[in-house]
This record gives structure tokens, C-alpha cells and sequence, in this order.
């Protein structure tokens, strides 16, 4: 970063054109935007080192030689040439295919009718209650009542285990970078007892800007609450879960209680019914006395 900013900075004291100041511009910020994703020490070192030539030829040029200033309009110079090259090229014909007409992508919604999981458990049901689980997806509860699982909760607990993910790979990232921003901060010093160059403005900008550990420290600590909010989030669904659970247990258990008594009090009224049955089938009839008492 601080040789990115010490190349712009020199653009601006060039003894060229306004047009010319523009293209090295450009041109730094092409550079960079390309090397910006590289890794490998084999490709670092020489990008680095093409860096610090081009710094020192800028340096020199501001400081009024000819020979440096002859060697950057020979450079812009042969980047016109190149550009106005490449526009006489005939541009090859794009190869037309048929575009296939493809639905849109609807991601899964909730079911029509659906009620918030956190407004269970329902006072009255059709049917035998089941009692859900409390399952942990990667520190994401959410509560399983059945199979198959709802595709839209599926992409629920997808998306939340990937935003989680991410916040853990930034702050990873932020603590392999303090090493790097203090390694910049020096780097700044140097630039500026050395050259002068600072903020765009020389020595008077000391100070004025924060340092790099700074910024880094400060984009921990944003990452780490919200990383922390997070799971506060989390263990708080997870606790109002746990208390849907029990209470579905409890009002389970009372329905079973009151199945088995309705079926208790169903049996004991058919085996009255029955037994009253058999007292009217084993009952003599009257007319059956009568006759015996009269022979």
C-alpha cells in the first residue's frame, strides 16, 4: 500500500503533460489491481522489485533529469503505439448461439399458512402432538419436527452457517494482517524521512492520517462483535427452543394422560353396555313362569 501511494503521489511532479500524468496513473492502478491477488514468492518478488524501479525512475524524473523523462515518454509513447495497434485489429465475430429461455430462480419460501417456530407450542392440536427436537447445525438451533426437512429452513440454517463462516475467515485474515500493517506503518516512516512523501502533503501530514495497525485492530473489533452478537443471537433462540421443547413435552404428556382416561372411561361404558346386554339375554320371560305354575 504505502508504494502504491508513494507511486500516485509522484505522478502529480512529473516535469509532463496533464494527459501523460493521467496515463501513468492509469497505468499504476492497472498494475496493482492485477498483482493485488498474488501469493506465490516467485511471482511477489519481481512485481515488487518493478515497483520499487518504477518508484525510483518517478523520483528521479521529479527531481528534473532528462534521462528519466526521456525513459517515461518512451514508455507512454510505446503504450499509444500498442493501444492504437490493437483498435486497427479486426475483432473477431462473436459466435451467435441460441439463448435457451430458462426459468428464474425462485429460492425456497416458507409453506403458505406458516406460523413463527417461536409462537409454539399451540394450545390445541388435530391429532397426536409431536414433541421436536433441538438440533445444533454448526451453532445454529433450529428445532426438527419432521422428515423430509422444509427446503426453505434448509436454506435458512445454509445461509446463516456461511455468513458465520465468513465472519471467521475475516477476523482469521485481520489477525494474519497485524503483522503487515505494522510492517506498512514502518514503512511509511521510512517514506517519509526519507522522500518527504506523506499523506500527498510532505512532512506537515505527519500525524494526520491513523496508522495501519489501527485500521486493522479497529476492523477486528467490529468483526468480533458482530461475531459475538452472533452467537448471543444464537444461544438466546436456542434457550427459547429449549423451552418450546419442554413445554411440547408437558402438553404431550397431558394428552396422553387424557387419551388413556378417555379410553379407560370408553372401555368401562362398553363393558357396561355389554353386561347389560347379557342380563336382558339370560332374563326369563313371564309368559314361561305362567305356564309352568299352571301344570
Amino acid at each position: 500500500f504505502a508504494l502504491y501511494r508513494t507511486l500516485l503521489s509522484q505522478c502529480s511532479r512529473l516535469p509532463i503533460t496533464q494527459d501523460q500524468q493521467t496515463t501513468i496513473r492509469v497505468l499504476i492502478r492497472s498494475r496493482f489491481r492485477q498483482n493485488s491477488e498474488l501469493q506465490s514468492q516467485r511471482l511477489l518478488i519481481p512485481a515488487l522489485r518493478a515497483g520499487y524501479e518504477a518508484a525510483n525512475l518517478l523520483l528521479v524524473a521529479a527531481k528534473g533529469s532528462d534521462t528519466a523523462k526521456s525513459q517515461i515518454i518512451a514508455l507512454l509513447n510505446h503504450i499509444a503505439s500498442s493501444k492504437s495497434l490493437s483498435a486497427r485489429l479486426p475483432s473477431p465475430s462473436p459466435t451467435s448461439f441460441p439463448r435457451a429461455e430458462c426459468q428464474p430462480h425462485r429460492p425456497p419460501g416458507p409453506y403458505v399458512g406458516a406460523t413463527p417456530v417461536l409462537s409454539r407450542p399451540y394450545p390445541s392440536i388435530s391429532g397426536r402432538r409431536h414433541v421436536p427436537k433441538l438440533v445444533n447445525a454448526n451453532g445454529v438451533p433450529f428445532l426438527r419436527f419432521k422428515k423430509p426437512q422444509s427446503p426453505f429452513l434448509s436454506r435458512i440454517i445454509r445461509d446463516k452457517i456461511k455468513q458465520r463462516t465468513r465472519h471467521f475467515n475475516l477476523m482469521h485474515a485481520l489477525e494474519d494482517s497485524v503483522q503487515a500493517a505494522a510492517d506498512e506503518d514502518r514503512w511509511d516512516e521510512l517514506i517519509l524521512e526519507e522522500y518527504g512523501v506523506g499523506d500527498g502533503v510532505g512532512l506537515e501530514g505527519k500525524g494526520a492520517r491513523g496508522k495501519w495497525v489501527d485500521a486493522v485492530r479497529s476492523g477486528r473489533k467490529f468483526v468480533g462483535a458482530m461475531i459475538n452478537e452472533h452467537e448471543m443471537k444464537c444461544r438466546e433462540v436456542g434457550r427459547k427452543m429449549q423451552r418450546i421443547v419442554e413445554r411440547e413435552e408437558e402438553l404431550a404428556r397431558r394428552e396422553r394422560g387424557e387419551r388413556k382416561r378417555v379410553q379407560s372411561r370408553e372401555r368401562m361404558e362398553r363393558k357396561q353396555r355389554e353386561e347389560r346386554v347379557m342380563d336382558v339375554n339370560w332374563q326369563v320371560p313371564p309368559s314361561v313362569t305362567e305356564g309352568s305354575s299352571n301344570a
